[in-house]
């Protein structure tokens, strides 16, 4: 029988432990999905960027550890532990790790179609490198040496 409820997370330290950051790399876990609603774990190695791309769908991210800037057009957004930020669907965005970081991404709907200008994907369930099959559509990390450029 259905309770009505579930427990996704008994504490902020379940989700930090759930995936670890790793240099370089862009990791992501979907912790949660229902109704059109999904909370999906972002691990951000030091250096690692996602680079510009579009919100499938209202977003709000929450910086969990560590901290990572979001670049929203010509604004810099530093996103401190505790900090969230929400989107609309459609705006562009990117999102550097100054050192390593976790994100919790919330999705607030379904979205329309897929995302342009990503040029690879936010594995859901795997935990793998963001180049793998997912469901959110993002750019693949790179070092921090490229993200300058």
């Amino acid at each position: 029988m259905d309770s009505g409820y579930r427990i996704i997370a008994a504490d902020e330290a379940h989700l930090l432990d759930e995936l670890p950051p790793e240099d370089g790399e862009v990791r992501t876990r979907r912790v949660f999905a229902h109704d059109g609603v999904s909370l999906v774990l972002i691990s951000l190695g030091r250096g690692a960027v996602l680079r510009d791309h579009t919100a499938v769908a209202p977003i709000l991210i929450r910086g969990l550890s560590g901290r990572s800037v979001v670049t929203i057009g010509d604004d810099r957004v530093d996103l401190a532990v505790g900090a969230i930020v929400q989107l609309d669907t459609g705006v562009r965005h990117a999102v550097e790790a100054i050192g390593p970081a976790q994100l919790l991404l919330t999705v607030l709907g379904t979205g329309r179609g897929r995302a342009r200008g990503g040029r690879a994907s936010i594995a859901a369930d795997s935990g793998a490198p963001a180049a793998a099959a997912g469901a959110i559509s993002v750019a693949e990390p790179v070092d921090s040496a490229e993200a300058g450029r």
